[in-house]
């Protein structure tokens, strides 16, 4: 049997190909940083900026702080407990929402709090967790999943069979 670096037929074309290659990439790389330095977008410094306009209206409006929210949340609940929770942006106000659980009666609630003054906006109606244990899955997402409660789907497929999606004018929430 031979050996097939030996063979002519493969030492040849592998030559060549590498040096067309070696050729080529020598060729085309200041041609490649031409056209990467050209793509660059200028540093600018313009006069209104959002992402401290962002950080300065958080500051002045979110007068409650997320673990005040929280409490309130919790106490919103019969035999409540927080089990998830974030501040975000609901239907233009900023809000926390929190997902709360009633541990005696096994039903799932998501509790809305305005960022502002700690007002409970919004409690949806329970919804059964029996299967809550099987909702988080082998890695800890699953149901409930990573996100919010408003266009992300923060509690996923549990919140849209409890009716709880916040596109649905929040049909089974009490206010």
């Amino acid at each position: 049997m031979t050996n097939p670096l030996r063979n002519k037929k493969v030492v040849i074309p592998t030559i060549m190909g590498l040096g067309f290659l070696a050729i080529f990439l020598t060729v085309l790389s200041p041609v490649l940083a031409q056209v990467q330095s050209t793509n660059q977008t200028p540093q600018i410094t313009g006069s209104a900026n959002i992402k401290q306009a962002m950080k300065d209206f958080i500051k002045e409006n979110q007068k409650t702080s997320f673990s005040e929210a929280s409490a309130i949340a919790q106490k919103e609940v019969t035999n409540g407990s927080v089990v998830g929770g974030h501040i975000g942006i609901v239907q233009g106000y900023l809000v926390y929402n929190f997902i709360v659980i009633d541990t005696e009666n096994d039903k799932g609630y998501s509790v809305t709090v305005d960022a502002g003054n700690g007002a409970v906006l919004a409690k949806s109606d329970g919804t059964d967790i029996s299967g809550f244990g099987k909702m988080f899955g082998p890695f800890g997402h699953g149901e409930f999943g990573h996100g919010s409660f408003d266009r992300h789907q923060f509690g996923g497929k549990w919140m849209k069979q409890s009716g709880m999606n916040s596109t649905d004018s929040q049909s089974s929430w009490t206010q």
